[in-house]
């Protein structure tokens, strides 16, 4: 396989702070994996021209055409998240899959604002598959403000190797493990709290590495692809969330794709910080 890392998701726009700047978790965690040394493959629509020359450090760009972007209007109040829907590009099918993609080593399913048909996630039975279904567990109203929803395809997931969620992004009085495969890996991040995880059955807390909070958006998919790099270089999903966890630490100290890190800079903080470890937990807590 020519790519290492496929990602498929919508980049879009974000308006924040008063002005449109390049966002999405295919944007974040695309960007990410090419930080960290991996050959990247994004599949998206859409994309706006803002992106490109950012988009221009991946291996392959596969944009196909749509009328118009996926935005969303974002404002934190005292770290709370609220985000209104302005518009969606057109959806990502099953058969948009380029040829070749489906023996990727390792694949990230990121939707935005539910734009990726799920069967998507039966195309890749040899791949380390991660999904982070947020963008299928978002519903907006008619002035565009989101709020998260259960999500009934509960056998998607069930593909995943890796599943990731914020907090945020969990309806109440829903809880997700009825969508996880038993042998899979759940990870929930918590924003400066940390992490919790999921594995055969038994969860745990993964701490954050202290950081001077800047910008958190993006965190989660900075996290989430420094999550399956390490995991596909260890196999061990407690250590690489330690790894995931740092990464995401030094991404929320700048603006946008100032905060990316590199493999020097993970590293460099995690040797600062040897006592932090992954604990067994009772979740929620």
């Amino acid at each position: 396989m020519e790519y290492e890392f496929a990602v498929i998701g919508h980049v879009g726009l974000d308006l924040m702070h008063g002005r449109w700047v390049s966002g999405g978790p295919a944007y974040y965690s695309s960007l990410t994996a090419a930080h960290l040394g991996r050959r990247v493959a994004l599949l998206t629509r859409g994309a706006p021209k803002e992106s490109q020359q950012s988009l221009g450090s991946l291996a392959k760009v596969v944009n196909l055409p749509s009328s118009t972007t996926t935005k969303f209007q974002t404002h934190y109040i005292n770290g709370i998240r609220t985000q209104h829907v302005r518009s969606v590009g057109a959806p990502i099918q099953a058969h948009h899959l380029p040829t070749g993609w489906s023996d990727s080593p390792i694949v990230l399913l990121a939707p935005f604002a539910g734009e990726i048909d799920p069967d998507l996630a039966f195309r890749f039975p040899g791949s380390l598959l991660g999904i982070s279904p947020q963008g299928w567990m978002r519903h907006w109203d008619a002035s565009g403000l989101v709020t998260p929803t259960s999500w009934a395809r509960s056998n998607v997931l069930k593909r995943a190797r890796v599943t990731f969620l914020s907090e945020v992004d969990i309806p109440t009085k829903c809880h997700p493990l009825t969508d996880i495969a038993d042998e899979g890996i759940l990870i929930i991040t918590l924003g400066f709290r940390g992490a919790v995880l999921r594995w055969k059955g038994q969860w745990y807390r993964v701490p954050a590495y202290p950081a001077q909070e800047m910008d958190s958006t993006g965190a989660g998919d900075v996290f989430a692809a420094a999550y399956l790099i390490r995991y596909s270089e260890t196999k061990d999903p407690l250590a690489s969330s330690l790894y995931a966890s740092c990464a995401a630490s030094i991404k929320v100290e700048a603006h946008g794709l100032e905060g990316i890190p590199t493999i020097d800079q993970i590293n460099d903080r995690a040797s600062r910080h040897p006592q932090l470890n992954v604990i067994p937990c009772i979740y929620p807590f």
